[in-house]
């Protein structure tokens, strides 16, 4: 039995076939790792340009030095800031933004909503 206090990302079982349909391994392998730091971190589904990075660094070498990134970007599931598509990567590059993932707020609680309930659970279990 899964453990009740640990944090969990939801990926949709059609996940290959609808919005990972034509990006590459090394694109979803990068969606999901994206999706498991911005729980585990509680950065509600924002990502700085550095942990972007981070997360794609060990991929580069897989894909031929080609940024998996990129592929999300186009596929849409990377955003800009604002919630908006990146229309231009090269120029979103340049400013340093940070991005977010879609539809972050449609499947996973807030890190506020995370916190009030880690803090409840805590409290409930000093009883």
């Amino acid at each position: 039995m899964a453990k009740q206090d640990r944090l969990w990302i939801a990926v949709d079982v059609d996940f290959w076939e609808t919005d990972g349909a034509d990006i590459t391994a090394e694109a979803q392998s990068l969606w999901l790792k994206c999706l498991a730091f911005s729980k585990k971190h509680l950065t509600n589904g924002s990502l700085t340009r550095g942990q972007l990075e981070v997360l794609v660094s060990p991929l580069l070498l897989r894909s031929n030095g080609n940024d998996p990134s990129d592929e999300l970007i186009a596929a849409g599931l990377l955003l800009d800031a604002d919630g908006s598509y990146i229309e231009d990567r090269k120029a979103w590059r340049s400013t340093f933004r940070p991005c977010t993932l879609r539809g972050w707020f449609d499947w996973n609680d807030s890190a506020e909503i995370i916190a009030a309930k880690s803090a409840r659970g805590r409290r409930n279990a000093e009883v």
